[in-house]
């Protein structure tokens, strides 16, 4: 290879390579600029390498999922007495939750171990827990099992006459404890053969324990659609509707064809 004047000059330095486009040939420099960061980036990646999240959306995804189903259970602790109970259960389920011993028992077991179970279930799901602490992660693992497992299968006794005991709320409920309770116990099967397939059926089950947070939030509006429409008819067992008056609800005359 010949060399030139100009081949000299654009020939590749010791810190410069024939695929280097900084230089155009002689021409002006092309100046890289980086891209400009977001205020707070390097804290949020310092407390999601601290907690031992990989991937920069874990962290943001663990504080919206997690704190809704942390809110959710301290929400509910007020549930824990007599009169919190009777306050925040709908006529219709009070009725039979709340004057039935049997289904009182199982809505009472329900609540409890909900809202413990769930909160401390968000202690699982963070890596560095899991990864320096093994002790403790198998150990509140059981604990969170013992919990959610027969708090879904009270639940699910109880969803029997959830929200006035019609078959379509039954079959929620049941569904939702039959697959969360499934969900953790592949979970269980899953935990000395395949550790990832035992964290991806505990998320499972986690998650679908969890369908209650948005099945409130469908409540809420739903109550408020249905009322602005005036005409929905829901079938409704006449018991339930001549004791309303037990928490000063008054449904005759309006339930004609129920005896008083």
């Amino acid at each position: 290879m010949e060399l030139t004047k100009d081949s000299a000059y654009n020939s590749p330095g010791p810190r410069q390579s024939f695929f280097d486009l900084t230089t155009g040939g002689g021409g002006p420099p092309i100046i890289k600029r980086e891209p400009r960061k977001l205020p707070g980036t390097s804290v949020y990646r310092t407390i999601s390498g601290i907690l031992g999240f990989k991937e920069p959306p874990s962290l943001a995804l663990y504080v919206i999922f997690g704190g809704a189903l942390l809110g959710f259970c301290l929400f509910y602790v007020q549930m824990f007495s007599m009169s919190g109970m009777r306050r925040m259960t709908i006529p219709g389920e009070w009725f039979w939750l709340g004057f039935n011993e049997f289904f009182h028992v199982n809505y009472s077991i329900h609540i409890y171990l909900s809202c413990i179970g769930g909160s401390f279930s968000l202690l699982q799901f963070l890596p560095a827990i899991r990864r320096r602490f093994v002790l403790f992660h198998r150990i509140n693992g059981y604990f969170v099992l013992l919990t959610l497992i027969p708090a879904n299968i009270c639940g699910a006794i109880a969803g029997n006459r959830a929200f006035g005991g019609e078959i379509n709320a039954q079959s929620a409920y049941y569904s939702l404890g039959i697959l969360t309770v499934g969900c953790f116990l592949m979970g269980i099967f899953n935990v000395k053969r395949d550790t990832r397939q035992h964290r991806k059926w505990m998320i499972r089950g986690v998650v679908i324990f969890s369908v209650a947070i948005t099945t409130r939030l469908i409540v809420l509006a739903a109550r408020e659609i249905v009322t602005d429409i005036g005409n929905y008819y829901s079938v409704c067992q006449c018991l339930p509707t001549n004791r309303h008056h037990l928490i000063g609800v008054s449904c005759f005359g309006v339930m004609s064809l129920c005896p008083s």
